[in-house]
This record gives C-alpha cells, structure tokens and sequence, in this order.
C-alpha cells in the first residue's frame, strides 16, 4: 500500500481553499447588495445576514450566548474545525519540507516527533507522531516508501519488536491492512538483501523468545523463509536446517526443543523427531555427540537425556543384534565407581530418586552379571574399614552388598557392613 501523502493533503487542501473562497464569494456579494440597503435605511449590518421575523430576532436573543456564533458560522457556510485541520496540514507539510531541505534523517526525525524504541503505544500505527514521521519517510525515501517504512522501524525498535507490533496491529481492523503491508515490505526488503533465513532467525531473536513457536516474531520468520525458498528453489533451506546453522551441535538444538514453553509445542516436538531420524550412529556415539558424557551429576535432570533415550529404544528395535541398554552406555563414558556416584546422589533427590533407584539396581545386576562380588566393590572405592562412616561411597557398598546377598544368600566377605 504506497500512501500518497503529499498528494492526499494537497487534494484536501485545494478541496477546502475552493469551497471556502467560494462561499465567502458568495457571502461577500450578499452583504455588498444588503449594505445598499442599509444605508438607506439605517438598519444594523448584522439583520442584513438574512431577513428575519420579530419571533425569530426575540428567539436569537435568548439563544445568542449560547450559539449565536455558531449560527453566523453557519450562515456563512464556513467549517472552522475543517480549516483548522487544513491550516495544521500546511503546517505539518510545511515543517516536513523544511526537515527535508535540511536532510534530516529518518533516525534524528524519531526523536524530534516525540517517539521512543522503548515505549511503544499498543495503537502505535494510529498515532500521530507516526503517522507524521512515517510520512516523512515518504518524502525522503520515495523509491519504495512501505519498504523504507519498515525498515526504519526496523532500525528503531529492533525486527523482532516490529513483528509483535505489526502482528498487534494486524488484529484491528482499522490498522489491519497496513500491518500486512509493512510486514510485507519488511520481508520484501531483506529478500533483495539476499538474507539467509539463519540470519534472519537471529535478527528477530528468536533464540530468546518465549513461547517461540507460538510467537508472531516465528510467524514472520516462517514467512520469510518461504519466500526466500520460492527464491532459491535449488537451494531450499527447512527450519531444521536453520536450527543446526544456528546452534554449535545437535545437543544445543535438542536444548532449544525441549527447554520452556517449547517443551509442550506440537512443533518444537515435529522438529525434534525429524532430528533424531537423522542420526544414523550407535546410541554411544550418540551418547557423546549430545554431551551427555559431560554431565556429570547432571545426567538425570539433563534435557537431552530423554531424547536420547528414544533414540536409543528405536536403535534397538531397528538393530536388534545391536541393541544396548542405558546402564551400558552410561558405564562406557563414567566408568563403574563414577557413574554408581552419580546415580547414589540421585536417589537423595526427590525429582530423581526413582529412576536413579532403578539404575542403580540396573547396574547392580551388571557387577553380579560380571561377577563382581561386595568385595570387589569395597576396592573399587577404595575403601578402609577406619572410613565407612565418613565416606559417601560406602553407601553404595552397603546397597550393592545387600542386593547381593539377596540373590546369594549365605556368602561370606571380608567386610561387612
């Protein structure tokens, strides 16, 4: 939608001056006429206006304070507020003119028209101050006027805040229009700059939205990526595609997916499942392309385990001669006695006391299953019979020697708890 500022008020103007002239014209020979007669007859200029009756000069007295004025406007034919607005017009295209002459720029304009990139009207488009600031954009940019609008907005409140303001505006019908045609303008604008939808993604700071996939910030992205698409049809880019671009490894993508608002979004859950169909490797070296060997204490609690997990359920029902159980993979990255520290700090933690208990018993069946006996635990941890009550490790000696005697009743070790 191109705005023809200028030559909207210059029709509005010329429409005004014609009216007025004419009718002050018109008025102007009335009252030549009527004085003739008033000289003669000595009678006020003001009962020339129009003849009147008796009744009708008593009823104007009574009523003359309170619109008498507006009467004789009337009877002139000339609509003060209509003037006004017409001489404030002038005034305005005459102050803009002048900033024009001078080069003022669009960014020194934002200032001096009273707006602010930090306090933003939620009827911004309606007001005033830009209105007449994005009029003089017009002027001074009249190659792609709706273009230069939004990219000087662009420059002033950030991409991603003119996607929330566009999509607001978008929802009253009075600014509706507009709306899509900025936000059109916009995503036209960075197309002929060639901008790759990664880049894109980060100008309108997708990475620190809330609830992103639901946010008009996404919806103007998801615009723009398609029409970059249409553009390099050979080189079409997906959503994914601009996620790893934009994160360092599958880890930080899979972070993104699952943390926050994102964590119950039908699309955030998409994108994660078309990723874990990409990975083609064995769950352990999946295992340490998503960091989770650098854990530590945090493996239970780690947002990108239980992704993993169904990656590692749906590698075994593929390759079933390959299958591996998470107990395995957790001992091939953190050995024996650090991975049993770990999972005996989670039992203390109610967020993860069941499922480090059940791992715990996973893995207690694995030293049995290797022949591990209590006393090959107590030298694992190095542990002293001068230190069982200070060491933390002994706790896991203590569980483990009696899950075995459960299954071994009647054994005899060195130590016992």
């Amino acid at each position: 939608m191109r705005v023809h500022y200028v030559a909207l008020l210059a029709a509005i103007i010329a429409s005004v001056t014609a009216a007025t002239e004419s009718k002050l014209a018109a008025s102007e020979l009335a009252i030549s006429a009527r004085s003739i007669t008033a000289g003669q007859n000595d009678l006020p200029v003001k009962r020339l206006l129009r003849k009147r009756t008796q009744e009708e000069d008593e009823d104007e007295d009574e009523d003359e304070d309170e619109d008498g004025d507006e009467d004789e406007e009337r009877l002139f034919g000339i609509n003060i507020p209509v003037i006004d607005d017409a001489f404030k017009n002038v005034q305005t295209t005459m102050m803009l003119n002048g900033m024009q002459k001078n080069r003022i720029s669009a960014d020194d304009a934002f200032v001096q028209f009273g707006l602010k990139a930090d306090d933003i009207a939620d009827d911004l488009l309606q007001t005033a101050e830009w209105k007449t600031w994005a009029r003089y954009i017009t002027m001074i940019n009249k190659e792609h006027p709706d273009e230069s609008i939004a990219g000087a907005m662009t420059q002033r409140y950030g991409a991603d805040r003119v996607a929330q303001i566009l999509t607001s505006a978008a929802n009253n019908p009075t600014t509706k229009d507009l709306a899509l045609t900025l936000e059109a303008a916009q995503l036209q604008r960075l197309l002929r700059l060639d901008a790759k939808p990664e880049s894109i993604f980060t100008l309108f700071k997708l990475e620190k939205a809330d609830d992103v996939f639901d946010s008009p910030q996404f919806a103007a992205w998801s615009n723009y990526l398609k029409l970059y698409n249409d553009k390099h049809p050979r080189n079409k880019k997906t959503v994914l595609d601009t996620l790893r671009a934009n994160y360092d490894s599958d880890d930080k993508v899979i972070t993104f997916l699952v943390s926050g608002a994102n964590a119950d979004n039908a699309v955030a859950a998409k994108l994660k499942d078309e990723l874990v169909k990409t990975w083609i490797h064995e769950p352990a070296f999946m295992f340490k392309t998503l960091k989770l060997d650098e854990a530590g204490n945090g493996l239970l609690t780690n947002p990108v385990l239980p992704t993993w997990v169904e990656y590692m359920k749906a590698f075994n029902k593929e390759f079933p001669d390959l299958k591996v159980t998470m107990i395995q993979t957790f001992t091939q990255s953190y050995g024996d006695d650090k991975l049993a520290a770990i999972l005996q700090a989670a039992t203390k933690v109610p967020e993860t006391e069941t499922v480090a208990k059940n791992l715990q018993s996973a893995q207690f069946k694995q030293w049995m299953s290797q022949n591990k006996d209590p006393d090959d635990i107590f030298n694992l941890f190095k542990l002293k019979s001068s230190n069982l009550d200070t060491d933390s490790n002994a706790d896991i000696w203590r569980a483990y020697y009696r899950a075995y005697e459960t299954e071994n009743p009647g054994v005899l070790f060195s130590f016992t708890p």
